[in-house]
């Protein structure tokens, strides 16, 4: 399943973190390379519990904690591995991979960069080859040239601005349906 959006915030936390951490630092070398060897419990890095200080780590868990919770219930296990679960179906693909507090987007800039033809074709690849991968577009749904399709969630522009990931949600709603989960997996634990 891949999450795609536009580009990753800028906050102080970034600058500690790439500056600062030797650990978050081979973290994101691992990830960029994506250099695994099966026993990751946390591929997706800004789900891994040791990164929730991260900006990344904070923005992907506000969007992903009640998926997390419905799968571990579903599976009946711990929190933890239902995170886990979620973190290694889950791809973030940013059309551009460079950190901005603000994007102002900049077609001539943009289209100019050879990272945003090669993110788009990498995904346009992988739906042309594979039926069942699902594909939610949270932002810039139209700069990834991306074809509608049954396993492509588009959001609008207003959508966008929000990007949630809530079970009511349309790309909350196509989880529920990738990870085959029930109402009574989405519930809250009194």
């Amino acid at each position: 399943m891949f999450l795609l959006l536009l580009n990753p915030g800028l906050e102080p936390g970034d600058y500690y973190a790439e500056y600062c951490s030797a650990e978050f630092r081979a973290t994101l070398r691992r990830n960029l390379r994506q250099k695994f060897d099966g026993t990751e419990r946390y591929p997706f890095w800004p789900l891994d519990p040791k990164h929730a200080w991260h900006p990344g780590g904070r923005y992907f868990r506000k969007k992903l904690h009640w998926l997390a919770d419905a799968v571990a219930k579903h599976n009946a296990v711990p929190y933890l591995d239902g995170l886990s679960r979620v973190a290694r179906e889950v791809c973030g693909l940013q059309l551009l991979p460079y950190h901005s507090a603000s994007f102002r987007r900049a077609a001539w800039v943009m289209n100019d960069l050879p990272s945003k033809g090669l993110v788009t074709d990498f995904v346009r690849e992988v739906l042309e080859s594979r039926d069942d991968v699902l594909v939610i577009i949270l932002r810039a749904a139209d700069d990834w040239d991306i074809p509608d399709g049954p396993n492509v969630v588009r959001y609008t522009d207003q959508q966008a601005r929000a990007a949630h990931l809530t079970p009511g949600s349309p790309g909350g709603s196509a989880l529920i349906k990738h990870f085959k989960l029930g109402p009574r997996h989405l519930r809250r634990s009194a």
